[in-house]
């Protein structure tokens, strides 16, 4: 017998959840991000178009898979902990626990983006890269220290995963969105030349 991996939320549902949620963020189209009342947020997806992948393969059930995979490379990110169905909104929903520690553009902003983090983020980044993973959305919004000071990844339905490490131009294409945001240009110059002569020093050892 088959079993819907999504919980259907009707209208009266949905109103008492968001009668106690706090909204994160909204658009012109409506509801994004909200956060619950028992800490976690809940995500919102629409399709944007007619004919669209997303028809195929839904966002939500996308994102709690990339959290899987990305979990299964032992990289810290969100928990997807339910599924929704919210069909008077024509939306799809993912309630996740967030994942604790601060975005790299606040420590940018706190002045305590130091060398040894600058260092550790190269590492973080080329592993993504010789694992085949491949973030459109990396940039300084989406990725956390954790308390364990281990960086980790948010917002990540734009993941995707390769076979086998990226190619350089897919890694050149990653290094530019991570400099999407002004405070962590910089840093573009070090950053970069640590990237290539760490993955050069990566390459000659094997």
């Amino acid at each position: 017998m088959f079993t819907s991996i999504y919980t259907v939320c009707d209208e009266k549902t949905f109103s008492d959840l968001l009668s106690k949620a706090e909204i994160i963020e909204e658009d012109g189209h409506g509801l994004k991000v909200l956060l619950l009342e028992n800490g976690n947020y809940l995500k919102l997806f629409r399709i944007k178009h007619l004919v669209s992948s997303a028809r195929i393969y839904n966002p939500a059930k996308r994102f709690r898979d990339n959290a899987k995979k990305l979990a299964a490379f032992g990289i810290d990110t969100v928990r997807v902990t339910q599924l929704y169905s919210i069909p008077h909104l024509q939306r799809w929903g993912a309630e996740y626990e967030p994942l604790q520690g601060e975005v790299l553009s606040a420590i940018i902003e706190q002045g305590t983006f130091n060398e040894e983090r600058q260092t550790s983020l190269v590492d973080f980044v080329l592993a993504l890269h010789e694992q085949g993973i491949y973030f459109r959305s990396l940039h300084a919004g989406n990725i956390v220290l954790t308390p364990t000071q281990h960086w980790g990844l948010i917002d990540i339905l734009d993941c995707r995963f390769g076979r086998g490490e990226l190619p350089k131009g897919k890694r050149q294409r990653n290094l530019q969105h991570l400099f999407r945001y002004e405070n962590i240009k910089p840093f573009r110059k070090k950053i970069e030349q640590l990237y290539w002569n760490t993955k050069v020093q990566a390459t000659t050892t094997r």
